[in-house]
Order: C-alpha cells, then sequence, then structure tokens
C-alpha cells in the first residue's frame, strides 16, 4: 500500500498584519486539520505563497509545522524554487527535521531542456534520501512534466510519486501506470478530485482543504469503499459550494480569508495578492450563512463562523 494516500491540504501560511509571518497560529492550524482527518499536511505549495517567502521562512514554516504534527500524520515539504540551489538546500533542511517527503516544481522561468529538467531531480536526490515527489503544474511552471520525462525520473529511485494538478486525466493515468506499485498521485484539481480517484489517483492535495478538509476527506474515504453514487453527490456539493464562495475571486487569497469563517483568522497574503474587499467579504460571509446546513451536515463545527 503507498505510504502517501489520502488528503493532504496544502497549507496557507499564516501571517500578521505587517506581513510578517505569524507564527503562532500555526499549532492551531495544525490541530484543525489533524483533528479532522488529513492524511498529511502539504507544506509551502502554491497556497502557501512560497514563491514570495523567504528561505528562512520556508524553514520556519517546515519546522513548526512537522513539530506541531509531532507524527500524527504524514509531511511533504515542497521545496522547488524558481532558484534551484535554494531547493536544495530546503530539500537536506526538510530530512533533517523530520519530514516524510520533499516535492518540487521542475526549474521554471528560464524554459529548461529535458536533460536540465532530470538533473535537478538528480540533484534534489543527491540531496536528501526521503521519498521525491515530481510537480506537474504546467498552468505556472510552463514546464509539463512528460511521459518521456517521467520515464527518465523514474531512474531515479527516490522518485516515488507526482503532484498532479491539471485536468488532463489520460495523462495522470497514463504516468500512474509507468510504475503503479511506485508512484503515488496526488491530484491538485479540487473541484474534480473524484474523477481523478476514480481514474487511479491515490489522494490530493488542494487549497480549498484548507476550509473544509472534512468535505474531501469523506469523498476520498466515500471512494475507498466503493460507495461512488455518494462522493459523486458530495464532490459535486462540495464544488458547488466552493464556486458560489470564491465566486470570480483568485483562488489562493480566497481560499485564506475563508479559512478566517473557521474560526483561525491567516491574515492578508503577501503582494501581489491581496485579501478580497469589504464588500467581497461581506458576500463570502452571507454565502458561508447560507450554507450553513449542508456545512454542518459535513462537520458540526463547519457552519460556525468565527
Amino acid at each position: 500500500m503507498d505510504l502517501f494516500t489520502g488528503i493532504y491540504p496544502a497549507l496557507v501560511t499564516p501571517m500578521q498584519e505587517d506581513l510578517s509571518l505569524h507564527a503562532a497560529l500555526i499549532p492551531r492550524l495544525v490541530e484543525f486539520h489533524v483533528a479532522s482527518g488529513v492524511d498529511g499536511i502539504w507544506i509551502a505549495g502554491a497556497s502557501a505563497e512560497a514563491e514570495l517567502l523567504s528561505s528562512e521562512e520556508r524553514r520556519a514554516m517546515t519546522e513548526m509545522v512537522i513539530e506541531a504534527v509531532a507524527g500524527r500524520v504524514k509531511v511533504i515539504v515542497h521545496v522547488g524554487s524558481v532558484a534551484p540551489l535554494q531547493a536544495y538546500a530546503l530539500a537536506d533542511h526538510a530530512q533533517r527535521c523530520g519530514a516524510d517527503a520533499v516535492a518540487s516544481t521542475p526549474p521554471y522561468f528560464y524554459m529548461p531542456t529535458m536533460p536540465a529538467v532530470v538533473d535537478h531531480y538528480r540533484r534534489l536526490a543527491d540531496a536528501c534520501s526521503l521519498p521525491l515527489f515530481m510537480y506537474h503544474l504546467p498552468d505556472c511552471t510552463h514546464v509539463p512534466v512528460t511521459l518521456p520525462l517521467v520515464e527518465q525520473l523514474l531512474e531515479i529511485p527516490s522518485i516515488s510519486g507526482i503532484k498532479y494538478s491539471d485536468h488532463n486525466l489520460l495523462l495522470m493515468r497514463r504516468i500512474k501506470c509507468l510504475d503503479p506499485e511506485r508512484l503515488t498521485v496526488l491530484f491538485g484539481m479540487d473541484a474534480v478530485l473524484l474523477a481523478a480517484l476514480v481514474m487511479g489517483a491515490d489522494g490530493g492535495v488542494g487549497g480549498s482543504y484548507n476550509f473544509m478538509p472534512e468535505a474531501f476527506v469523506k469523498i476520498h474515504s466515500l471512494h475507498r469503499d466503493g460507495r461512488i453514487a455518494e462522493a459523486q453527490q458530495l464532490q459535486w456539493e462540495t464544488t458547488n459550494f466552493s464556486l458560489a464562495l470564491r465566486a470570480d475571486l483568485p483562488p489562493m487569497p480566497a481560499s485564506k480569508f475563508a479559512v478566517s469563517l473557521r474560526g483561525i483568522d491567516c491574515g492578508p497574503p503577501r503582494p501581489p495578492h491581496a485579501l478580497p474587499s469589504d464588500s467581497e467579504q461581506e458576500r463570502m460571509r452571507q454565502c458561508w450563512e447560507a450554507h450553513r446546513a449542508w456545512l454542518d451536515s459535513i462537520a458540526p463545527a463547519a457552519g460556525h463562523s468565527a
């Protein structure tokens, strides 16, 4: 059985009003997710504003989350960076802190060749001996993880999985089938998690898991138990609620504010992002209230905002 199956919130980074790291909130945020039944925590992904954090802040987040988790769930640390040397140093640090695995986007911005991408993952594997996840996020990196690339990357012994953030489920399935016993696929498109599970994904990593982890834990559980019709209904309800809540807002800032509706104010995002406007926040509160009965059916505490 894969060690990294299940639901992994892509943890937001709590900030003070002055945009410094709000370290005191991290244990509370971790406890909220562990109590919700998640299988692990994903640190320093896009939802965490990783590229807007310094190396020191990313190290601090890793240390504090791993300490707060205390071995109760898995911790996967995303170490990818536009500066690959930073990624290698962060991978070494994650291992020394006790992480269970690391993940990395391919090098990007300079549009690397395939040999350069393979070299990047080899260097990561040299930097630490933890299981290593590839990261397919083509909308942001513009460096897709292709079948020929995965075939080469599988020559690296520590390659263990992929975080797959794309709607192309055929490609996802073909990647999984290259070595199904070895590769864990964690899917990153929250609105269609169930479709990916049906197509062979082992779990999910998501930004909207931050404010309703219980729904995704239940979707995964229903699928695992073969209760597909119930899982389909819950996926549809969850997706509709998320779409109504966030409307046309950028996903990360909207999700970060939505966590405050669960009673944990994680503060503002860093520029160039911004929290929803006052009127947008009020609309989100009203939407939350309008869905209170449904939220309470998912988790009794979910419908009660701070």
